[in-house]
């Protein structure tokens, strides 16, 4: 160990090369929530407000200065019960966040919160109307559909597109088309439809093309949405026809149509391209109309789709799951009308709240063929049972989801909501889970149980490269970025990774990091979580203390700059640096307040976070009576106001009664109570350059800069009196710190230099062939800064003990 190095460096930070000075503390935020049940687990900063997620309820809430908390609808679960937590990211001006239904959206902070991306569009038909119109006779027209949606930020929104409807005219004179089509759960009135049609075939026997052009767009109505459907005539000529569709050949190709963000247990943008790790589709199932009439389909049949029965009829009828079995055209021609009918019912059959329908025959194929998938996202599979096994195919007969624990997903450029699933990347073996995306100014890091693996490329051409397989994340939320660098707990320890590898940094601290994984392994995964503070230069591993902690209550500081370590003793659930106050937010475990760094720069920062219940009976002198003191302990800040208030310096039980450091006239009644913060260290055992010497030693000086406290000890150790042993020291309280002294007792308009603290070491401890020196303040209001310590000693013997 290095001269001067600390085996101890609780509640202190090192800002400064060689100078140890008290951490700040914390406060509570003003408006805490209403119920005193609630605790959360989540927050992070949207729009210059904290979003916090109620662990107790599983609702999320958005505070605002001055009104307090307020509560978003509906429930929002971590993506698993195992160890991915709710991750966030900002892309496009909005906020994204991973959940166990899929990725969640904020587009304003007060909220709705929603589903990421539009719905893909579902069934329609066309026909001929009117006496004349935009379609020549003997020709054929194809139509696709698409909803689509801005959001507060002003981004477009643009979903996949429908099947194909195909209208032919036979009429024998032109005529306009009729189109009806339906509408998909969740779309409202500020949302739109556009359709999209192809130019005319060369006659009604011909295939049209799939080049498509706008020719309409409008908003729903609120009855065609209680309805669930829209019926519009379209009499757009040619010469109008509007924007290609942006999935025509000649355009994106609809391999890149606009699918939902997949599932995901991460998300990160990188390059203005936003991933997500560890992904799953929805539930799907498709299934093939073999045949109707004779062996096949007839009236009366059924098929249950997830429990709902849709039963074949000679008409069909909706609001009883009623279908219409076809039978007057050619046998293709019946079984892709009749399932079409089918994909009609089961899309707008209110009692199918669950399973969306597509007919998925093209021009080219064989008719019949029906893709059913779940509505939303989840690992819940719906069977599929028909009274008639030779009418259909039903291939399982159990839907199934695509799940890649190793796959990487992502979206279009600066389009975060739209996520084609041929954007498919695999990072490592299948075997393993992918846990953590980070990104770095250059590269996209994901972090995985086989190994960290370094994305590169742009527009879409991606490399994905293993960086360093013999490093595995242990905790995945410790992960964070702090100066172009990810600070991680992992199997080698805590480590930063960048472009150049992975480097251990907590070689210092390696037998507490060692002590944790043996205590709980499991906690040390799913509880510790990791905070990056870059104004503060600052890593924060937030962690567990034992085996029987249920939540951290200890972190791990590393300061960037002056490459040291120290631990600061704090419960916490969740933490945050807020950049508009550049202040961190704690998630209390304990109580139902968020905590605020204090961050004044004065004297006043030194005291956390109030203690309530307490109230003043009587006083006389120092000695303040309370209604209790259970709770309290020696250094806490017994505050009535802004010019009543002081430390406590000692607490009697059995009498109710606290001594406190000044004289003060304290009313009676309700009294605040601040924690005191416990500062310490220890410096390694010193041998002065030769351990095998006897030593005597007779003073050490406290090199303070600053000694702004009450009183504190200095305490020894050596090797042949084993056993702490604690000197009281005095500080300079209120030295320079303007409003802790009397007018005329302290100087003002200039600086006290700190004279030095001289202690004699005591005699048991004076003699040995090393020392160890601990040094602490436990106070509320305490500033000093120590910039080492001297120790006066002479060798005695070369001889280290008795023979």
């Amino acid at each position: 160990m290095p001269e001067g190095a600390l085996t101890l460096a609780k509640n202190i930070v090192i800002d400064k090369d060689g100078v140890a000075e008290p951490c700040r503390g914390f406060d509570r935020i003003l408006h805490p929530a209403v119920s005193d049940a609630v605790r959360n687990d989540r927050l992070t900063v949207y729009q210059n407000h904290l979003i916090a997620r109620l662990s107790n309820s599983d609702a999320m809430a958005y505070y605002v200065d001055g009104a307090g908390w307020t509560q978003y609808a509906g429930t929002y679960l971590h993506p698993d019960s195992d160890y991915a937590r709710m991750q966030f990211a900002q892309s496009n001006g909005n906020l994204y966040f991973t959940t166990s239904t899929g990725v969640k959206v904020l587009d304003i902070y007060s909220g709705p919160i929603y589903s990421t991306g539009m719905p893909r569009a579902l069934d329609g038909v066309g026909t001929t109307t009117g006496a004349s119109g935009m379609m020549a006779t003997n020709t054929q027209v194809a139509y696709r559909i698409l909803w689509g949606s801005r959001d507060a930020n002003n981004n477009l929104y643009l979903g996949t597109p429908s099947q194909r409807i195909i209208v032919a005219n036979t009429s024998g004179g032109s005529r306009d088309v009729s189109l009806t089509f339906t509408i998909p759960a969740g779309i409202t009135t500020d949302d739109f439809f556009q359709v999209y049609r192809s130019k005319e075939s060369a006659s009604s026997t011909d295939e049209p093309n799939d080049e498509l052009q706008l020719v309409y767009e409008k908003n729903p109505t609120a009855g065609e949405i209680t309805a669930k459907s829209v019926t519009f005539t379209d009499s757009t000529p040619v010469s109008l026809m509007g924007a290609s569709l942006y999935t025509n050949a000649s355009q994106e190709g609809i391999q890149e149509a606009n699918d939902e963000p997949p599932f995901a247990k991460d998300i990160c943008t990188f390059k203005n391209y936003t991933f997500f790790l560890n992904v799953k589709t929805k539930q799907r199932l498709n299934i093939k109309l073999l045949a109707v009439s004779g062996s096949g389909l007839v009236a009366d049949d059924t098929i249950t789709i997830g429990g709902v029965v849709f039963t074949a009829k000679s008409s069909e009828t909706i609001a009883s799951g009623y279908f219409k079995v076809s039978t007057g055209g050619s046998a293709a021609q019946n079984i892709s009308d009749t399932a079409q009918s089918l994909v009609k019912v089961i899309n707008q059959y209110a009692s199918n709240t669950s399973v969306y329908a597509y007919y998925a025959s093209g021009y080219q194929d064989l008719p019949g063929q029906i893709n059913l998938v779940m509505r939303t996202l989840g690992d819940t599979t719906f069977p599929v049972v028909t009274s008639r096994a030779a009418a259909f195919d039903l291939g399982t007969g159990v839907s199934s989801n695509d799940s890649y624990a190793h796959g990487l997903m992502y979206s279009k450029k600066q389009q975060p909501e739209h996520v084609p699933t041929a954007h498919l990347e695999f990072v490592g073996s299948k075997n393993f889970e992918g846990r953590r995306i980070i990104a770095l100014r250059d590269s996209l890091f994901i972090l995985k149980d086989d190994g960290v693996f370094r994305l590169t490329g742009s527009g879409g051409n991606w490399s994905i490269d293993p960086l360093d397989t013999s490093t595995k994340i242990i905790a995945p939320d410790s992960a964070v970025v702090v100066n172009n660098q990810i600070f991680a707990l992992c199997d080698q320890g805590i480590v930063t990774i960048s472009d150049v590898g992975v480097q251990v940094i907590s070689r210092p601290i390696e037998d507490a990091i060692a002590g944790l994984i043996s205590a709980d392994y499991t906690k040390l995964k799913t509880l510790s979580f990791g905070v990056g503070y870059e104004t503060d230069r600052k890593f924060y591993l937030f962690t567990i203390g034992s085996s029987s902690d249920a939540y951290p209550t200890q972190a791990f500081v590393y300061n960037t700059f002056t490459q040291a370590w120290t631990n600061r003793v704090k419960n916490a659930k969740h933490a945050v640096v807020n950049l508009s106050d550049d202040r961190m937010y704690i998630c209390n475990p304990d109580d139902k307040h968020v905590l605020q760094e204090r961050k004044s720069l004065t004297f006043r920062d030194y005291i956390d976070e109030e203690v309530d219940g307490f109230s003043v009976v009587s006083s006389s002198g120092t000695s303040v009576v309370l209604n209790t003191t259970v709770g309290l302990d020696i250094g806490y800040l017994l505050y009535s106001s802004s010019n009543v208030y002081s430390v406590i310096t000692d607490v009697a039980a059995a009498t109710s009664t606290v001594t406190v450091n000044d004289i003060k006239v304290w009313p009676t009644g309700a009294v605040t109570v601040y924690k005191g913060i416990d500062s310490e260290i220890e410096y390694t055992a010193q041998h002065f350059d030769n351990p095998g010497v006897m030593k005597h030693f007779q003073e050490v000086a406290l090199l303070l800069r600053e000694a702004s406290f009450i009183a504190g000890d200095l305490s020894f150790f050596t090797d042949i009196s084993g056993g702490y042993s604690d000197t009281r020291v005095a500080g300079n309280f209120g030295s320079n710190l303007w409003g802790l002294f009397a007018w005329g007792s302290g100087t003002w308009g200039g600086i006290t230099r700190q004279k030095p603290i001289r202690v004699f070491v005591p005699r048991e401890k004076s003699r040995g062939s090393l020392i160890s020196i601990k040094f602490g303040v436990n106070s509320s209001y305490a500033k000093w800064s120590l910039n080492g310590i001297s120790v006066q000693f002479e060798w005695v013997s070369e001889r280290t003990g008795r023979s």
